[in-house]
């Protein structure tokens, strides 16, 4: 016990240490300033580790937390590789929505057509026997029943990704989008004029989902997370921009982890705080907000009607970045995606929380590192972040 303790001491003063050299360096304009700062991020978060969130965390939004649905090894083994055809993901979707799912989150776009589709199939047929199988009641398109199976839940967020490509369609906006104005304490006559279409950081292309699929879903948010230097992705975008074209002007985009609790707690709304020039209450972006929109729940114990406070204030750098704050891998978030599709699951693990659907396999190529973890699955990122957010935790 001494020995952790002289270790947690020592700790602690290293970080100090690093602190005060980040003032010393800044006041010279020294380029290892940032590394310096990433020293003590990562510091600060190994030793004070973002604590893990309680149970029914918002019960009046009644959300329970996160969870994530995996596709990992044992589920390729057991359902096949991936892609899996959509109606297989259909039935995932069916089962999370019946199993009582807040919302149901991709984390992974479906950018082509299924090509295991029997309609697909029927391409490659001669042509007199594609009219004669066209009329078979088999002959299905998996990209109708996957996107009839999203809206059918009704709590389905799409996801899409920064590209270094062109790409045929922008992505599809489902939350309305408002800025706060703010009054001029010098002068309550006027207003701070902001805009945070000046702030968020712009991407030219983005890869997305078919048009079937996203417009069937109630929510859409982006999945971009860019490490920086030695690997370590400590902040992401929560919003992100796309000149529209022969414009410029700017559509913003939320992220992957606002768009899943959005949908979550039924509102069509993202508010933001912003500052076109610095002022007392900073400057660019400093704050998102999610649950703005008034609304009622039953109070259990009184069966009486109440209006629902609980909102989500977000502080952000002036880019609409969340610094990550990491509680560390937690194999307790997981569920391997084949207990979902076989339906050995019980409905306490599901019910009221957001289903994050990622992959921890490694043949599927989204693994990330932390300061808490060397390798991550990067669907965890999300739910750190949610987490975060749900409990008001930031750093």
């Amino acid at each position: 016990m001494y020995k952790a303790y002289k270790e947690r001491w020592f700790d602690i003063l290293l970080l100090i240490c690093l602190l005060s050299s980040m003032i010393y360096i800044h006041s010279h304009n020294t380029i290892g300033i940032e590394r310096l700062r990433s020293l003590a991020f990562d510091k600060y978060n190994k030793i004070f580790p973002r604590p893990s969130p309680s149970p029914a965390l918002y019960p009046m939004h009644e959300i329970d937390g996160v969870v994530i649905i995996d596709i990992d090894e044992a589920s390729l083994q057991k359902k096949g590789q991936w892609p899996w055809p959509r109606d297989k993901v259909a039935k995932m979707v069916d089962n999370l929505h019946e199993l009582g799912a807040k919302s149901i989150v991709f984390d992974m776009v479906f950018a082509e057509d299924d090509r295991t589709s029997p309609t697909k199939i029927l391409d490659i047929l001669p042509t007199d026997k594609q009219e004669e199988f066209k009329t078979w009641p088999e002959i299905k398109n998996h990209d109708d029943i996957f996107a009839k199976a999203i809206s059918n839940a009704g709590n389905v967020v799409t996801a899409f990704v920064g590209s270094d490509q062109k790409t045929p369609q922008r992505p599809l906006i489902k939350a309305r989008f408002f800025n706060r104005p703010h009054q001029n304490k010098q002068d309550a006559s006027k207003e701070y004029k902001s805009n945070p279409m000046d702030f968020v950081t712009t991407q030219e292309h983005f890869a997305t989902n078919l048009p079937i699929l996203s417009s069937a879903a109630a929510g859409n948010g982006s999945f971009t997370a860019t490490p920086e230097q030695d690997g370590i992705i400590r902040s992401v975008p929560l919003l992100l921009g796309q000149k529209q074209d022969n414009s410029d002007k700017i559509d913003i985009y939320p992220s992957l982890p606002l768009e899943a609790i959005r949908v979550a707690i039924g509102d069509y709304a993202i508010e933001t705080t912003s500052y076109s020039n610095p002022v007392p209450e900073g400057y660019g972006i400093t704050k998102i907000h999610l649950g703005t929109t008034p609304k009622f729940y039953t109070n259990k114990a009184t069966g009486k009607k109440e209006r629902i406070s609980a909102r989500y204030d977000i502080p952000t750098n002036q880019k609409g970045y969340i610094p990550v704050y990491y509680s560390g891998h937690k194999q307790s978030r997981y569920i391997p995606a084949w207990r979902i599709l076989d339906g050995d699951i019980t409905p306490d693990r599901i019910k009221n929380k957001i289903a994050l659907i990622g992959t921890s396999s490694i043949g599927l190529l989204d693994l990330r590192s932390s300061p808490l973890d060397a390798v991550l699955p990067g669907v965890e990122i999300h739910a750190e972040i949610i987490e975060q957010i749900l409990s008001g935790t930031y750093l």
